[in-house]
């Protein structure tokens, strides 16, 4: 399957464990830009559907193409060597390195130089300015000198994915990027994932309804498995099945 246009491209996707149906003939069609929202109740099978995009979790059936490539049987580090990227729900930042050691640290191994701990210092250094020109872009310029643990949680989350971008991705999967947050930094990490829309193909679970409806260009709502409507989120809003579905479901 080759549709210009496209990034990611699934068909028929299911995932069974033992006698239980997780994830029931998912289709999506993910854009080469924009933002690609997943919502749905919790036990939906939103995450599950991720792990199988990652290759984290091997489909039962279906067929998954990136960019026209067929990459359904790929290990998870094929993946990522295609540019397939993951955050997660929990920042998964090293909180006893500086923010800009985090980013030389994901630098160097996209540089393929992670193993040469013995030079590291001298390869980083050959790594500054990609790293600043990184912090500078989400805003993380100020902040460069200090430890991860030390930064506020919204600016901990900004730095997980300035690592994710560092990895060179051509798609970015991003589990609840608002999960835990404020006001006030979901406000800017929207800001800062809606700002990489033109350069990259975002998919993003994501259970805050005001962030989905403002940053996301399409929406595949998901229930028991499967996915029950896709389109605008002023149209799948208005769907009773989707109304249903989050009355019948606890969302959270």
């Amino acid at each position: 399957m080759s549709d210009v246009g496209y990034a990611l491209q699934v068909r028929g996707l299911s995932k069974r464990f033992g006698d239980f149906l997780a994830v029931k003939n998912v289709s999506l069609d993910i854009r080469a830009a924009g933002i690609h929202g997943i919502i749905g109740p919790n036990g939906a099978g939103k995450t599950t559907v991720f792990n199988i995009l990652t290759k984290f979790l091997a489909p039962t059936t279906g067929t998954i193409w990136f960019h026209g490539q067929d990459i359904t049987r790929l290990t998870p580090v094929e993946i990522a060597r295609r540019g397939i990227v993951r955050s997660f729900q929990i920042s998964a930042v090293f909180p006893n390195l500086t923010v800009l050691q985090n980013l030389e640290v994901a630098l160097q191994r996209q540089a393929g130089l992670a193993s040469q701990f013995w030079r590291s210092r001298k390869i980083l250094a050959q790594l500054n300015d990609r790293a600043f020109d990184l912090l500078r872009s989400v805003g993380l310029g100020e902040f460069w000198n200090v430890k991860a643990k030390s930064l506020p949680y919204g600016r901990k989350r900004t730095l997980e994915i300035a690592t994710t971008l560092a990895l060179e991705p051509k798609l970015l999967l991003l589990d609840e990027p608002m999960a835990g947050m404020g006001h006030e930094d979901i406000a800017s990490v929207s800001s800062l994932i809606r700002s990489l829309a033109d350069r990259y193909a975002i998919i993003m679970i994501e259970h805050n309804l005001s962030v989905v409806s403002d940053i996301c260009d399409r929406i595949s709502v998901l229930s028991r498995g499967e996915v029950i409507a896709e389109g605008p989120y002023s149209e799948v809003s208005r769907n009773s099945a989707v109304r249903d579905a989050y009355i019948g479901g606890a969302d959270g």
